[in-house]
């Protein structure tokens, strides 16, 4: 979701987009990843903060300004926030140590490292 570094004008995966998307496909479950839209994370706050739309945090971290990606956490159902890296372009290991360090309530990392991705997948524990 957002911009892909090879097609920095193409916006086929703008947040907008992907609301248009959402509305349109009744019971459609989604993951955008790069938390809803990579270099696009203002309309991601507009857009997509807050609908029951899975956003994944793959090269999120250290990208996204600290302050706007915690105000688009704190707006969007913490059930539908899901961990992930964007190997091999991130290290798995970093990615999951800078998640861990982020200022989040350790039910809210759980979820988003287990519950979440299980739900979305369809898998219980």
């Amino acid at each position: 979701a957002g911009h892909d570094l090879a097609y920095e004008t193409d916006d086929l995966a703008a947040p907008r987009r992907i609301r248009r998307l959402f509305q349109a496909v009744p019971n459609l479950r989604l993951l955008a990843c790069h938390l809803g839209g990579w270099r696009t994370w203002n309309e991601v706050l507009e857009q997509l903060a807050g609908l029951p739309i899975w956003l994944e945090t793959s090269f999120t971290i250290g990208q996204c300004d600290p302050d706007l990606m915690m105000a688009i956490i704190e707006r969007h159902p913490r059930q539908y926030l899901v961990f992930g890296t964007d190997s091999p372009w991130a290290d798995q290991a970093e990615e999951l140590a800078a998640f861990r360090a982020l200022p989040l309530a350790e039910d809210l990392k759980s979820a988003a490292l287990w519950d979440n991705a299980l739900r979305f997948a369809g898998i219980s524990r």
